[in-house]
């Protein structure tokens, strides 16, 4: 305790040069607080948005050559019902054809899915009921809305009341309830709250050109890449070469994006690392000043009987201080920085223990290394020569 008051002494004799080097390691460990939080944030996101698919599906999509969604007449209802024969009780096919229309003066997304559709993605209603088989066999003229749908045509949207659309009156079955993960993302191609579920077998699905998409939910999550094999083995005898098709595999995503986040992580915490490397150098700078101008202090200490190891050990607990000191200031500032970010720039920002601990461990070793050399430096003075010099 008597060798921590004598560190603090001696940091406050210079204040400014403390404060400027606190300073280096304080935007330091911001910075590499912030850099793991946007890391991580991205990589949450992105695997949020994978997971949006469904982890235990296997989706195969309509493409044109360039990668992006076709007109082309690709997938058919039949391809639906040779999954469903042949892969048999061990999944769930639902085919999806897609079409965008107005609906009471609103754009709006039409899905044609069959009963299927509600329970692979665990669609649950607010009110009323999903589609059912019935509705898809007999063409009913029903719908269920999207909760954002559902909204935007308010009173309309009464469960029980009619909907007009294409010349035709079709009864609202249902409401899906809210469910913030089913926001759309850059791999889907529609948003189920922002969409209306009409039979598939409604004639204006009927007259576009394929399916938009068919989902294959596997049962059983071990299984997912031996079918994903096998759905591609049974598509490719309608469509060679894949012509024209896109097997999307979210597991496989959701491995691929983890590594590469990993990677990506990795590069950003060494980019902080760099900055936390820099305010190292200014306690060094400020340590070797504070030897010179305690070289008398020293000489003094030495003559009365200090021994080099006391030297050495003071002027390392200094060091040690100062980067103690930044490393807790810029732990609380980058948390703050964090989340200033996600607040103005809308980034998703996440701080994990693991982040906020490796910044305070690197910024003391940091502190330990930068403090090393002055402090051998003041140890090895000869105080003879010292003392000479002083007077």
């Amino acid at each position: 305790m008597r060798r921590l008051k004598e560190c603090w002494k001696s940091l406050q004799v210079h204040r400014f040069r403390t404060l400027l080097s606190t300073l280096g390691i304080l935007f330091g460990v911001a910075a590499f607080i912030a850099m793991m939080a946007i890391g991580t944030g991205a990589k949450v996101a992105s695997l949020q948005e994978i997971e949006h698919l469904g982890i235990q599906n296997i989706l195969i999509r309509k493409v044109d050559s360039s990668g992006k969604e076709s007109r082309l007449p690709t997938l058919s209802l039949e391809d639906a019902e040779q999954l469903q024969a042949l892969l048999g009780e061990e999944v769930v096919v639902a085919p999806v054809s897609r079409l965008t229309e107005v609906v009471e003066e609103n754009p709006a997304t039409l899905l044609g899915v069959t009963r299927s559709f509600f329970s692979i993605y665990d669609l649950s209603l607010f009110r009323g009921r999903p589609l059912s088989d019935h509705d898809v066999q007999k063409k009913e003229r029903v719908v269920v809305l999207g909760s954002e749908s559902a909204r935007r045509l308010g009173l309309k949207s009464v469960v029980g009341s009619s909907l007009r659309l294409m010349g035709h009156d079709f009864l609202i079955v249902g409401q899906l309830g809210e469910k913030s993960d089913r926001d759309p993302s850059p791999l889907s191609t529609h948003s189920i709250d922002d969409s209306l579920l009409f039979p598939l077998s409604m004639e204006f699905f009927e007259n576009q050109p394929g399916l938009s998409e068919i989902v294959v939910h596997v049962k059983d999550p071990e299984a997912i890449s031996v079918m994903a094999l096998l759905v591609k083995e049974i598509v490719e005898r309608n469509h060679p070469q894949l012509q024209g098709i896109e097997l999307i595999i979210p597991k496989e995503l959701m491995r691929q994006k983890a590594a590469t986040h990993s990677r990506f992580n990795a590069l950003l915490a060494s980019v902080a690392a760099i900055s936390l490397l820099v305010g190292g150098i200014g306690i060094v700078n400020a340590m070797l000043a504070s030897v010179f101008e305690r070289m008398r202090e020293i000489g003094v200490r030495r003559a009365i009987g200090a021994t080099e190891r006391e030297i050495w050990g003071q002027f390392l607990l200094e060091a040690v201080l100062i980067s103690l000191g930044g490393a807790l200031l810029g732990l609380i500032f980058g948390v703050m920085l964090s989340l200033g970010i996600e607040w103005s720039l809308g980034w998703k920002t996440v701080i994990t223990l693991s982040s906020l601990f490796l910044s305070q461990v690197t910024a003391l070793l940091v502190g330990i290394v930068s403090g090393l050399y002055p402090a051998l430096v003041a140890a090895r003075l000869d105080p003879v020569v010292v003392l000479r010099q002083a007077v």
